[in-house]
């Protein structure tokens, strides 16, 4: 996804004001910067995932581990057994180690893509039509919806109750003003919750890095060593240069882990300028400092996805 630019919406600023244009430029462009945000972070978690899978069978394999599969998968011909009894395990009856699971920051994070997403998308909205915007205006109700389930429901009743009023829709409502004003309320209403999810997704993502640079260094000491034994039983040179190769790879993918970036505690401070900004006394000021934040996530996504 290409990132709306940011320093034309800057300039804008400077002359316009907090004029209806810029505030919902800065918006869409917001909601874009989430949603590429989460879509890296998707991405990290699927390729940790995999390095991890493949490790651990890779260890059973050079381990000479007998495998075979359980006594359950012969079962599930009959009504009502249980396909998760179904699995492969070794003949030692030792357990097979499990990747680490992600499930619960996958889903908070996927929360948070699509309520990028359907904030870019309404605020893009330019169609001179009361029910299209509130089709637009549904979709991110939904996704807020989504993003409190996999918050786990936290949340005041209060909170709930701003939320709940900020989605009333506009009616037959066409004017930018109506819609933009609109926006700004729903802005403010969900910030608490997105100050939330980016708590906890900023420390995830920490963890996260944390966890990519020791499968990456463990990934390079196997290769290492699978190096040294070639060089030690006097490999062919092709096959020393194929090892020679993966070391070389696997090093590249330790530096990309430890340049990794937490994106989402500049969400977090960047949602809560466009909230400030967002408030009825907001002032010029208030929405200079929402894009000069929006400026800072743009320019760390686009290092985080070309860090060499």
């Amino acid at each position: 996804m290409t990132l709306r630019s940011i320093w034309p919406v800057m300039a804008l600023a400077v002359v316009a004001g907090c004029s209806s244009p810029v505030y919902r430029g800065s918006v869409a462009s917001f909601g874009e910067a989430t949603e590429a945000a989460a879509q890296a972070q998707t991405k990290r978690l699927g390729t940790l995932s995999e390095n991890q899978i493949s490790d651990i069978r890779g260890d059973l394999a050079q381990d000479g581990v007998f495998l075979a599969y359980a006594p359950e998968c012969a079962l599930l011909a009959v009504p009502g057994s249980s396909i998760e009894d179904c699995k492969v395990v070794r003949r030692d009856g030792a357990p097979i180690e499990n990747p680490e699971s992600f499930a619960s920051i996958a889903a908070l994070n996927k929360a948070m893509g699509e309520y990028g997403a359907n904030l870019a998308a309404l605020a893009a909205d330019a169609a001179q039509d009361g029910a299209a915007f509130n089709t637009s205006l549904t979709n991110l109700a939904v996704s807020v919806e989504g993003l409190s389930s996999a918050l786990g429901g936290a949340g005041t009743k209060d909170q709930f109750e701003a939320v709940g009023a900020a989605f009333g829709g506009i009616g037959t409502a066409t004017f930018a003003g109506a819609r933009t004003s609109k926006l700004r309320e729903i802005i403010v209403a969900v910030d608490p919750q997105i100050q939330q999810a980016t708590g906890v997704l900023s420390a995830a993502s920490q963890a996260l890095t944390l966890s990519e640079v020791t499968t990456s260094l463990q990934r390079v000491e196997r290769a290492e060593r699978a190096l040294a034994a070639a060089y030690a039983n006097n490999a062919s040179t092709r096959d020393v240069q194929r090892l020679q190769d993966r070391l070389f790879d696997e090093v590249a993918a330790l530096k990309r882990s430890a340049a990794a970036r937490d994106a989402y505690a500049n969400i977090g401070q960047t949602h809560a300028k466009l909230a400030k900004a967002s408030r009825d006394s907001a002032s010029k000021e208030d929405l200079q400092g929402s894009i000069v934040e929006l400026s800072k996530l743009v320019k760390l996504l686009s290092e985080s996805a070309d860090p060499f």
